[in-house]
């Protein structure tokens, strides 16, 4: 997913990857506006008509910048897009329509700051129903008309770029967006204070370090999306869709996951454990209740709160088992339990069979072509 910029050696690469300050701390909002305010980003727009790019010029992805931070593509979309899209996860849309819904915004608006103004405002400035929303949308939907750009449907900020904002509602109000559609959208470092996610759509989700701290985002789906280093403290996550998403380093402490599906979810170095009530100080301790995973989840190396036993035992007992796991050797050698008898020894014959099935599956794997 990330890459560095064009090096002539293999050490130069290697160098500026070992040096990036990105991967050894938490890059600030200020560091990364900085960086991707100046970048020059891509108008596919002739006269007001779209103008699909080239194959190489469609596609994008994360550049670590050797003094720190990164820059992101948008509206390039990522080749993670092309190969969510070829899988399903996206439904019927398909990499083309990704684009174009990314890129849409750029005939809306070519001053990218300027765009990122607007939209806090109206992010902000947004009611419970998403009236203020999508009274804008149609105002935008005059500017698309005829571009060959898909036009807005209801509650649709799909493709929209948010990185590096913070975003309140007004008079300390929720930021409502409720049911509304964020899929494909370039949301890295983004904060979102007290807000209302409710059933949101946010499938294929570029966004590092994004922070939903105790945000209402019960049902919201991440299928496809790239979260490393998020942050959802305390927030309601309950039956949220993380399928196939990298979570990796993400810090779910707190948070209410109850029925929400880990299906093929990186959750590398993940942290579920528990954080301070921000009016009481009293422990909050993730609930990892019914949550759904498979044999394609990784759970390596994540934390999990002292709870897990109470509240999934299911999962508690196959994260013993893969903390735990031995080889078919080692299952073969324990199987046989030494001890004085008639026989000389005791045999656990269901215990060795298993381990007989595990050693030749593994050594048919390995003598197939």
């Amino acid at each position: 997913m990330v890459q560095t910029r064009g090096y002539t050696t293999k050490e130069e690469a290697a160098e500026a990857w070992n040096i990036w300050a990105g991967g050894s701390r938490v890059v600030s909002q200020e560091e990364f506006n900085l960086l991707n305010d100046a970048v020059e980003r891509d108008y596919p727009v002739a006269d007001g008509k779209l103008v699909m790019p080239d194959g190489e010029y469609a596609f994008g992805d994360i550049s670590i910048v050797e003094e720190g931070g990164y820059e992101h593509p948008w509206p390039r979309t990522y080749m993670a897009d092309f190969a969510n899209a070829e899988a399903g996860l996206y439904g019927e849309d398909d990499m083309f329509l990704v684009y174009k819904l990314r890129a849409r915004w750029r005939c809306i608006e070519k001053d990218h700051v300027k765009l990122r103004r607007q939209l806090v405002s109206l992010i902000s400035s947004n009611n419970r129903d998403n009236r203020a929303l999508n009274d804008q949308l149609q105002k935008w939907n005059g500017v698309l008309k005829d571009s060959g750009f898909p036009e807005f449907r209801k509650d649709d900020l799909r493709g929209v770029e948010l990185s590096g904002l913070t975003i309140s509602g007004q008079n300390r109000s929720h930021v409502w967006l409720r049911n509304v559609y964020l899929d494909y959208s370039e949301c890295h470092l983004l904060r979102l204070v007290n807000a209302n996610l409710y059933g949101a759509s946010m499938a294929g989700l570029k966004a590092t370090q994004i922070d939903l701290s105790h945000a209402t985002a019960h049902g919201v789906s991440f299928i496809g999306s790239y979260l490393p280093d998020c942050r959802m403290l305390g927030a309601d996550l309950g039956y949220c869709d993380f399928t196939n998403a990298l979570v990796s380093h993400g810090v779910f402490d707190g948070a209410n996951c109850h029925g929400a599906d880990f299906s093929s979810a990186l959750c590398l170095k993940a942290s579920f454990d528990h954080t301070p009530h921000p009016q009481t100080g009293k422990g909050i301790y993730a609930n990892l209740t019914d949550i759904k995973w498979d044999d394609h989840t990784r759970f390596t190396e994540v934390v999990f709160n002292e709870f897990l036993k109470e509240q999934n035992p299911k999962l508690a007992k196959y994260i013993h088992n893969q903390r735990n796991a031995k080889t078919p050797k080692e299952e073969l050698a324990s199987s046989v339990e030494l001890k004085p008898g008639a026989f000389g020894f005791a045999v656990d014959l269901p215990k060795l069979f298993g381990a007989l099935k595990l050693a030749w599956k593994n050594r048919k794997n390995r003598t197939q072509p």
